[in-house]
């Protein structure tokens, strides 16, 4: 038995969703100059370190993220926001590299380096880069 909606489309929605799709297929054919397509991959990404360490407590705000990305030495910065970001910058350049690659990922390698990047010099060496031996508690 196929799925029926319990609406309607009506003329309006009908034109709206119609110039969403034509409006989309344009947006899609447009070219973007290297350049620009540059600085709009280094905005999203410098974005989603900041707000992706934000979550986990991280005290840097965007420009402190980007100055701490370019080497700038910075001072009244906490040292350990300082690494969580510089380690989550090398993740990223991870990611792109398997992508990059386009060969099949070893997903439990994948997952090893990953918590190893994340996590270099952040916790004790002994608990990097493996499965965690015993249980685990949130509190």
């Amino acid at each position: 038995m196929a799925f029926q909606p319990i609406f309607t489309i009506s003329l309006r929605l009908s034109t709206l969703l119609t110039e969403i799709a034509l409006k989309r297929e344009k947006i899609l054919s447009f070219k973007i100059l290297p350049k620009r397509e540059g600085r709009l991959v280094r905005s999203a990404r410098l974005r989603m370190i900041h707000y992706s360490k934000a979550i986990e407590g991280n005290q840097l705000g965007i420009l402190e993220i980007e100055a701490v990305l370019q080497g700038k030495v910075m001072t009244g910065v906490d040292q350990m926001d300082r690494l969580e970001v510089l380690n989550y910058e090398k993740v990223m350049s991870a990611i792109d590299d398997m992508v990059r690659k386009r060969k099949p990922i070893q997903w439990e390698r994948a997952i090893f380096l990953i918590h190893t990047l994340t996590t270099k010099k952040l916790i004790s060496q002994e608990k990097i880069g493996h499965y965690r031996k015993g249980p685990v508690f949130i509190v």
